[in-house]
């Protein structure tokens, strides 16, 4: 068996370039993770390793679970055969993020500064995956792909396992990625009971959660900036899962920029959903208050399912998910604690600006990549 002719770079013994991979190495079915540490943390759940390989990023097990034969591979950004376009809000984000992908220099990656929100990079993606204008094969990395989705249900179904009971969850809200993940273990079988979402200022989910209205205001900047978000790309999958067809609704909501869900989806969504919304005030108070109480120091996202997890009242245990390191956020931790250290990445940064305009961000991409 060969490895058909391609655009791929093989070895002299036929394998795949980087990943050292013949065909007869992989399963049918591949689960692909990217932080080569969470190679093991799945296969561990193998009955038995037959193959293991290692090379730079990529590490790569083929067992078999319950008779059936899977391959679990890390992916890396060291591929010729791949472009990488990374795309963020400008000034919206925090120093640290910024430079964990700007300072990412390789020919085949380009980070874009967008002149805009987080809902504008994810319009641009969205538009980008529907109207192809490369004639390349083009993927989403983040929750608008289902494996992003189904590599987080891999947590809660680890997190259920842990308790004799079922459960309630508090997750940190801006995307949806999380809590639909939780939603859907939920809808499948696993043991959770309530879902609470938290967000900051930018509260759209909290009032769709409270009214079944999904209204989204003009994005306000905030310390916890990954929940900077008024139209959580999820949210779809959620909608469609408690009502169905979903065209409709998003059509009144781009005409009206509203839209209701039926009275039967409300009273679903509301049996399981709850939320609060956190202002910046609250946050600076919970990281110092938090920190007081355990010693520990929770980032700006954290500490608001913390703190509703420790609100809630409920027979059942709640767990708070933690979605962010505190490193990420010394810029705003560090004023509060003298514990903190104020923590950056050294390096050059390479990036290019580009406004929220679509054939902007086409056209940086076409000419860095010809």
């Amino acid at each position: 068996m060969s490895i058909k002719q391609s655009e791929l770079i093989l070895n002299e013994d036929g394998s795949i370039y980087h990943l050292h991979l013949r065909p007869e190495h992989l399963a049918s079915t591949v689960i692909t993770v990217g932080d080569p540490d969470r190679v093991a943390q799945v296969s561990k759940y193998f009955d038995r390793i037959d193959f293991q390989q290692h090379k730079r990023e990529f590490k790569t097990h083929t067992g078999t679970y319950k008779n059936q034969r899977i391959t679990v591979l890390s992916t890396g950004i060291g591929s010729d055969n791949i472009d990488i376009v990374v795309l963020h809000p400008a000034n919206k984000i925090s120093a640290y993020q910024r430079t964990q992908m700007t300072t990412v220099i390789q020919p085949n990656v380009l980070n874009i500064a967008v002149e805009g929100s987080y809902d504008d990079c994810q319009r641009i993606a969205k538009e980008l995956l529907a109207t192809n204008p490369f004639q390349r094969r083009i993927i989403s990395l983040n929750s608008i792909n289902w494996l992003r989705v189904m590599g987080q249900i891999s947590y809660y179904v680890w997190l259920t396992k842990q308790f004799s009971s079922p459960i309630n969850v508090a997750i940190p809200s801006g995307n949806f990625g999380n809590a639909y993940s939780a939603w859907y273990g939920r809808a499948h079988g696993l043991p959770i009971s309530e879902i609470l979402c938290t967000t900051n200022v930018n509260d759209v989910l909290r009032r769709f959660i409270e009214s079944g209205v999904l209204e989204p205001n003009k994005t306000q900047p905030s310390l916890s900036p990954s929940m900077d978000i008024q139209i959580p790309s999820s949210l779809e999958r959620l909608i469609f899962d408690l009502q169905g067809e979903t065209g409709g609704f998003y059509d009144n909501l781009s005409s009206s920029n509203s839209s209701t869900l039926n009275i039967d989806a409300i009273a679903k969504l509301q049996s399981i959903f709850k939320s609060k919304t956190y202002l910046d005030s609250d946050i600076e108070h919970n990281i110092t208050n938090l920190f007081a109480r355990f010693g520990v120091i929770f980032d700006p996202h954290s500490v608001t399912s913390i703190n509703m997890a420790l609100e809630h009242t409920s027979n059942l245990p709640t767990v708070a998910i933690a979605t962010a390191s505190p490193e990420k956020f010394s810029n705003v931790i560090s004023p509060l604690l003298a514990e903190a250290k104020n923590i950056s990445i050294d390096g050059k940064e390479e990036f290019k600006e580009c406004s929220s305009e679509i054939q902007g961000v086409v056209n940086t991409i076409s000419a860095y990549f010809i």
